[in-house]
């Protein structure tokens, strides 16, 4: 399937993970709806919670819990699997889902080239299964060193669309079949300082897979500030580490360490708030034990999953793995909620520093119980106030009801309405 191709007519959809298709999707339609099918099934205990948060890391604007036989019993209570995620999805619903897709984004220093003429080489050549290897390699070694990336098309490569956006490196990845386009596209990103990594020659067929007689880009390689590599190895981290530094891709890299050694093994998403203040999503594997997490530079440390919050430091020591799924903030300031006002049925929230966030208010009636449908996440830019009009029923209990407001770097903040309210401030929807 060619998936370029295929959004530009589909903006949403129902999809698996594999292939990398989560981050094809997400680089060819940023603003799509794709939901995966990666939790539900017969997925339990730390395998379920670790399927619930790798989409939301991955950028998807839901999940989908599939075969609803595995998830309820007969008689409509939760199943295992099912008992073990619904925390996570709560929390997930309370403002953490929210604050990570609409406060943070990736910034990718890394395009790697996605290319439908390659892929049919590979099936022409009798060799499909190490083309798609190969793919699943660098795409994991990315994420082994917390380093963010699009896909590019061909036809957004031959454009210059890898230079205008500031891509620092170009990965090729048995990229054998290119059309003239696409190589003068390589040319010209190198030509802007740009860096290009790549595995077995690219461009040694034509797009339509015919061979050329030499691949115009073998002498770019010449260049030491370029990679060809014949076959990495799927631990060729350190290699792989060597050629992307070529390309000043790292950046503030969350450093992780057991026994004394670096752990290379957990997937890390990069990403960052409007004001450069850095966030990784952890997806540890493997059994756990204790691992020490480093961060770039000192700063008040959060873990979003947990809601705990660590103060000021620039390193913590934590048991983790395979379903201890981590989502880290580092800011330069304390976090959380301010103030919170109540005018009639109007919620006024302020935040407590000037970074973005997203608070979570719940509401309470009389007698303690939640009113679940009054809740509502607010997202709150650089701290700055936000209003929220609670729309009351006429048939509210009358007493005092309980606003309740959480913040995603944790604290809470209550205050209280009364009802009936008085006539002037009476906003019935």
């Amino acid at each position: 399937m060619d998936w370029w191709k295929i959004l530009h007519v589909l903006d949403c959809g129902l999809t698996y993970g594999t292939g990398g298709q989560h981050e094809i999707h997400r680089s060819f339609s940023p603003d799509g709806c794709f939901m995966p099918w990666d939790w539900g099934y017969a997925s339990r205990g730390d395998a379920a919670v670790s399927k619930c948060w790798l989409p939301l890391f991955q950028g998807c604007r839901g999940i989908i819990g599939f075969q609803s036989s595995s998830q309820w019993r007969p008689d409509l209570t939760p199943s295992f699997g099912l008992a073990d995620t619904v925390p996570h999805i709560l929390r997930m619903k309370r403002g953490v889902g929210r604050h990570i897709l609409d406060n943070l984004s990736a910034r990718p220093d890394v395009a790697i080239l996605y290319s439908q003429a390659s892929h049919r080489a590979a099936f022409i050549e009798n060799r499909r299964k190490a083309h798609d290897e190969a793919q699943e390699k660098f795409r994991r070694l990315l994420l082994n060193l917390g380093c963010a990336y699009d896909y590019v098309s061909g036809e957004q490569l031959a454009a210059g669309l890898a230079e205008k956006r500031g891509y620092k490196a170009l990965l090729l990845v048995d990229a054998a079949a290119m059309d003239d386009g696409e190589i003068a596209g390589v040319k010209a990103f190198a030509a802007a300082g740009g860096t290009v990594i790549a595995e077995n020659l690219p461009g040694r067929l034509r797009q339509n897979c015919r061979a050329r007689g030499e691949s115009p880009l073998k002498g770019l390689f010449a260049d030491g500030r370029h990679t060809l590599f014949k076959a990495l190895p799927d631990d060729g981290h350190a290699d792989f580490s060597a050629a992307l530094r070529k390309a000043d891709v790292g950046g503030e890299k969350l450093t992780m360490l057991a026994d004394g050694k670096e752990i290379l093994d957990f997937s890390v998403f990069a990403k960052s708030d409007r004001a450069g203040n850095p966030f990784w999503g952890v997806m540890p594997s493997g059994k756990r034990r204790e691992v020490t997490f480093r961060f770039p530079k000192r700063g008040y440390a959060y873990e979003l999953v947990g809601g705990r919050s660590y103060g000021l430091t620039d390193e913590l020591k934590l048991p983790v793995g395979l379903g201890t799924p981590l989502a880290f903030a580092l800011l330069p300031e304390e976090a959380g909620v301010d103030e919170v006002k109540a005018e009639g049925a109007r919620i006024t929230v302020r935040g407590k520093g000037r970074v973005d966030s997203v608070v979570r208010v719940r509401v309470f009636d009389p007698s303690g119980r939640e009113a679940a449908h009054y809740a509502k996440n607010l997202v709150l830019k650089a701290g700055n106030a936000v209003t929220y009009e609670i729309p009351f029923a006429r048939n509210d209990a009358k007493g005092t009801w309980t606003v309740q407001v959480e913040s995603v770097f944790g604290g809470t903040v209550r205050c209280w309405v009364q009802l009936p309210l008085p006539p002037a401030s009476v906003s019935f929807r």
